[in-house]
């Protein structure tokens, strides 16, 4: 069943909308947009463009100064940025390398001041590194502090990463001993690390607090998710595998000056639990033989002790499970009960809703994004379901307001740009409400074409989704855009920079030439 208003045509959904209680209604202006252009060129044996990862290898600390790293095929780690409205690059950064696999993470806190965390895979175990730049000038890249003694010289790698207020960064990963690979495996689990850097100064990185508690089994447990706010107020989600190993419990972890606190339990914030109502009863969907599993996969942080998270629960959806989307807030220090966002109900057609991308620009002000989808099998290593596997895609968007969610509902044009899948990939808010959206769109075969598109929100009412303005001019035969941000600070100017990718075959059969483009409005 999909939110009031919305009728679903062919895979994708058409609303009407009505201004008030969804926040979706159809705008009939949305702003004049600066066309797409190219900022950088990827070598055409660079195939290692990674974009399902530029959402976290993109920081912007303005709509005119942004930074996006990625790996080429050295392997190296590069950099392009823009500062001041000029843009740079691509440049190697000093001693970071990292294959297509690598964890890759960025955050910039100022124009051209930029912490970057990768994982450095030449010769030996994979190790958790790091780079930071000044103005655009890049140190040489380092060894995040504490991750060796952590591993006993096994493997390392960065998961995520933030820089907040007050020169505070924390950076998320994991370890594992030695024979230990990327992504675990029987008998080489792998455990969350945690490291904060302020001014320069680390404190060593070391085992989140009271997680070995929960997860008795001493299965692998992950950190997907990191953000700092005000102050030097930190807080991270990710999930552990439950005494049976099969199934994944959702955990948050609050921290300040760089001391972390408890895993806390969100109801009563009593330490060493889980967060309550990520799961079903007796841990498995009615109907589903397979136990159910839930995890944090955004979280967005603004003043000191408020927060935001969203996530995931349910169970594999080829063997009669729901999969459910889930928010959690954090006010003043207390995480609250999660709850299903209003709108987003699932039924025999649409088995699974996701979250992907979660803004807040103030306390009980924040944006989330995801899609409802009907798949033929949401499995993988842990449970989570990724729109490959999907053979119809819905994006959803919902707004908190004054700290109340309300009712999702559809983005307005999608239907008419394409009648196969369409995803939200990144979404922000930013001053006087003004909001925007990015992702792409594909049809149901495996030759189908993706193409980037973008959709704004003055005022908080979401406008028509388009294509992105001069990508035909940029020759692009597929795109997508990645990761959106907009102009968070009282009195800036409304307005959005946004940073995708394209692709441009030099003839038929050949290797696709690789570019970064930016588009702003």
């Amino acid at each position: 069943m999909l939110a009031a208003g919305c009728v679903l045509a062919g895979s994708v959904a058409a609303c009407s909308g009505s201004p008030g209680a969804t926040g979706t209604s159809i705008a009939t202006g949305i702003g004049p947009r600066v066309r797409a252009r190219a900022i950088a060129a990827i070598p055409a044996e660079d195939t290692s463009l990674n974009t399902d990862r530029i959402p976290q290898s993109a920081s912007c600390s303005s709509t005119a100064d942004c930074t996006v790293v990625y790996p080429g095929s050295k392997p190296q780690i590069y950099a392009v940025s823009e500062i001041g409205g000029a843009w740079h690059g691509p440049v190697p950064i000093p001693g970071l390398t990292g294959g297509y696999d690598s964890g890759l993470a960025i955050s910039c806190p100022g124009a051209g001041d930029c912490l970057v965390g990768s994982t450095r895979e030449a010769g030996g175990p994979p190790v958790a590194r790091f780079a930071t730049s000044r103005q655009g000038s890049w140190s040489r890249a380092a060894t995040i502090p504490g991750v060796v003694a952590l591993s006993g010289g096994g493997m390392s790698e960065v998961t995520a990463l933030s820089c907040g207020g007050g020169g505070w960064c924390a950076v998320a990963g994991e370890y594992g001993k030695a024979g230990s690979r990327l992504y675990g495996g029987a008998g080489h689990p792998l455990t969350p690390f945690l490291a904060t850097v302020h001014d320069g100064q680390w404190t060593s990185a070391g085992r989140v607090p009271g997680l070995a508690a929960l997860n008795r089994a001493g299965w692998t447990a992950t950190i997907a998710t990191v953000s700092c706010g005000a102050d030097g107020w930190c807080a991270a989600g990710g999930s552990y595998q439950d005494r049976s190993g099969s199934a994944l419990e959702a955990f948050v972890v609050t921290g300040r000056d760089g001391r972390w606190g408890q895993v806390r339990r969100i109801a009563s914030a009593v330490p060493g639990s889980a967060v309550p109502g990520t799961t079903f009863p007796g841990g498995t969907v009615p109907g589903s033989t397979v136990p159910g599993s839930a995890g944090v996969t955004e979280i967005s942080c603004t003043t000191p002790g408020n927060c935001s998270a969203a996530g995931t629960a349910g169970a594999r959806v080829a063997i009669g499970g729901i999969t459910r989307a889930f928010v959690v807030t954090e006010r003043n220090g207390q995480w609250g009960q999660p709850e299903n966002i209003p709108g987003v109900s699932l039924g025999a057609t649409l088995t699974a809703a996701v979250s992907t991308s979660l803004g807040c620009r103030a306390p009980g002000d924040c944006v989330l994004a995801g899609y409802y989808a009907a798949s033929q099998d949401c499995g993988g290593e842990y449970n989570f379901c990724y729109q490959a596997n999907f053979s119809a895609v819905v994006p959803f968007v919902a707004r908190q307001v004054a700290g109340a969610w309300q009712r999702a509902g559809q983005i307005p044009g999608l239907a008419v740009l394409s009648p196969g899948i369409a995803v939200v990939t990144s979404v922000a808010c930013g001053s006087a409400g003004f909001c925007e959206a990015v992702g792409f769109t594909t049809g149901n075969t495996a030759d189908a074409a993706v193409r980037a598109f973008v959709v704004m929100a003055p005022g908080g009412i979401w406008g028509r989704a388009r294509r992105v303005p001069g990508l035909v001019a940029l020759r692009a035969a597929g795109s997508e855009m990645d990761f959106t941000s907009c102009a968070g600070r009282a009195g800036a100017r409304p307005g959005c920079v946004a940073i995708g990718s394209y692709g441009i075959a030099r003839h038929p059969g050949a290797q696709w030439r690789r570019y970064l483009f930016a588009t702003r409005g």
